[in-house]
């Protein structure tokens, strides 16, 4: 747990020319993946503990509106992804419908959201905050998420998710279950040289062949990069043996412009 924080499956969208009764016999789906996950974990992982990705955008509108700032929100249709959590706590795992009733969790922040749609004030945010404490649960949270309602600070939830593991499905679309409602609701894009944003799915099965021949540009064997390692690593080493991090702005790397470690 020290260095995975999740575990995400992705069915396998399928390409190309097949006939219909071997797509079906390969064809797994995220229903397919999680009653699968039931069966090979004895039950700890349970199907009905997976929850669509916009399961959490309460949660986002509810700190939208705390700090006054624009979170990401998840609003990704149900059918693309699902996910839970797993607890860890020293060699114990168990899943998070223990220690957190999701749906009664949700409905509170749903509440809370009705009350600040009323407005910002601090009155308003005391009474949010007092609805959702009423939810004992939910106290499980509140003690990684209050740092960053009130002081903008991330930590706390880095944290949460060092005692915590995600497992998680995204199933991307082919054209054989090609859906226009969920295209409607994506959330990954593929930003294009003219300007146009694509939502991921349209952009592989529509579009990637002609835009790559319209915008793609040879290049010149020297320009490519080197096949092997041309960083001296026991000088990286060396020099980042005492350091605790690495600034964000710093690339450990390269070596010198042009030159990387190809893995």
């Amino acid at each position: 747990k020290d260095v995975i924080r999740g575990v995400n499956f992705q069915p396998v969208s399928i390409t190309g020319r097949i006939d219909k009764k071997k797509r079906e016999e390969m064809r797994i789906t995220i229903p397919d993946l999680t009653r699968l996950t039931e069966e090979q974990t004895g039950g700890l992982i349970k199907q009905s503990y997976w929850y669509p990705v916009s399961t959490v955008q309460p949660f986002c509108h509810f700190l939208s509106r705390m700090k006054q700032e624009q979170f990401v929100d998840f609003n990704a249709h149900p059918l693309c992804g699902m996910g839970t959590y797993l607890v860890i706590e020293g060699e114990k795992v168990t899943p998070i419908i223990n220690h957190l009733d999701v749906d009664k969790t949700v409905q509170t922040i749903n509440d809370a959201n009705i009350i600040l749609e009323k407005g910002t004030d601090t009155k308003n945010k005391l009474r949010a905050i007092s609805h959702v404490l009423k939810n004992k649960k939910f106290k499980m949270l509140i003690r990684y998420v209050r740092n960053l309602l009130f002081k903008g600070d991330y930590l706390d939830l880095n944290v949460m998710h060092h005692n915590m593991l995600l497992i998680s499905a995204m199933h991307f679309m082919d054209l054989y279950n090609f859906d226009l409602d969920r295209v409607q609701q994506c959330l990954i894009h593929y930003a294009t040289p003219d300007g146009r944003i694509i939502p991921f799915c349209t952009y592989n099965n529509l579009y990637r062949d002609q835009i790559e021949k319209l915008y793609s540009e040879p290049v010149e064997k020297t320009e490519t990069m080197p096949t092997i390692d041309v960083i001296d690593v026991n000088a990286l080493l060396e020099k980042t043996s005492n350091e605790t991090t690495i600034p964000h702005h710093t690339n450990p790397w390269v070596k010198k412009p042009g030159e990387y470690l190809v893995l």
